[in-house]
């Protein structure tokens, strides 16, 4: 059950929010590609497509306000 999770929100849209870790991995690899090579204070090389999303994937759960899912309204309510 996804109910107490935390909601993970797009730091480059804001418009998808989950709190399933794979689909916003899946959403930064198929709408942000160009945000995830241009944007990240990351040069040089070794840095793939796959540590860049995790990079971002890091920094959404630093900034993102507590929320959490809640089933019952359909909507991610803030924690109590």
């Amino acid at each position: 059950m996804l109910d107490g999770m935390l909601v993970l929100k797009c730091e480059f849209c804001e418009t998808s929010k989950t709190p399933i870790e794979s689909d916003m991995r899946i959403h930064l690899r198929e709408k942000h590609v160009d945000e995830l090579v241009k944007d990240l204070p990351l040069r040089g090389k070794g840095f793939n497509m796959e540590y860049r999303v995790g990079f971002v994937i890091d920094r959404i759960k630093q900034k993102t306000p507590k929320l959490v899912y809640d089933h019952k309204t359909a909507k991610f309510a803030s924690e109590k």
